[in-house]
Formats: C-alpha cells, sequence, structure tokens
C-alpha cells in the first residue's frame, strides 16, 4: 500500500523512467529473441534425418528378410517334392546309376565308388544290401 502511495506523488517523469528502467530490466533478462528454439529446431531436424535414414535402412532390411522368408519357404516345397521323388530303398545298381548320371552332369570325375558304398553299408540297417535314404544324407 505504501509502495503505490510513493507512486502516487511521484511525477510523471519519474514514472517514464521508472517505466523505462523496469522495460529495459526485462528485455535483458527475460526476453528471448527465439535463438534456443532455432537451435533446439535444427537439433530436431538433424534428427528427423538421421531417423529417416535409419528407417530406410531398416526398410531395406524388412524387405531382404521377407526375401529370405520367401526363398526358405520356395526351398521348403522344393525340398519336399525331391522327398517325394527319392524312393524308399536304393539298390546298388539304382545307386550307381544316379552316381553316374550326376556326375556327367556336373562334369565331375568319379574315382571310387566303393568307398562311398562301403561307408554307407557299415551303417547298422536292417538289410545289409539296402540303402535307406537317412543313410545318403
Amino acid at each position: 500500500m505504501k509502495f503505490i502511495k510513493l507512486l502516487a506523488n511521484f511525477s510523471m517523469g519519474r514514472v517514464v523512467i521508472l517505466a523505462l528502467l523496469a522495460s529495459a530490466s526485462y528485455y535483458v533478462s527475460y526476453f528471448n529473441d527465439g535463438s534456443e528454439i532455432d537451435v533446439k529446431i535444427t537439433g530436431v531436424k538433424s534428427q528427423l534425418e538421421f531417423e529417416n535414414t535409419r528407417r530406410i535402412e531398416v526398410d531395406k532390411i524388412i524387405k531382404k528378410e521377407e526375401e529370405m522368408r520367401g526363398n526358405l519357404l520356395q526351398l521348403a516345397r522344393n525340398l519336399e517334392v525331391v522327398k517325394s521323388k527319392i524312393p524308399n530303398e536304393f539298390k546298388d545298381t539304382q545307386m550307381s546309376f544316379i552316381l553316374n548320371n550326376a556326375t556327367l552332369v556336373s562334369g565331375i570325375n568319379l574315382v571310387d565308388l566303393s568307398a562311398a558304398i562301403k561307408v554307407v553299408n557299415t551303417s547298422p540297417s536292417p538289410d545289409s544290401n539296402s540303402i535307406r535314404p537317412e543313410d545318403l544324407v
């Protein structure tokens, strides 16, 4: 209350000077010219660019993963087709015929067939002359 009475007793010049001092102190202490906001904006823009490049990389990785899943499903289907075409029991002549055809197609020279058959025949099986598909794998 005393402060208001004191202001009422001031002359117009003193009130104007006091108002100018108050506005100058406000300008010096609290005025924000927006530079802090500009710094924050540039920081957010750089972070946005980084996240966009990261999103592009993640999209590429996801696309590769989907492609690999498709390839894996295709391989599984192909494996089922191959498994359905493999007979349950092989005879030695059938095995020799298959190996000879595979070597002719691939251009590989088959040096010793008896070692491969001995390895397969040494595995325990109910019939020593029959070769199971599990033994081939």
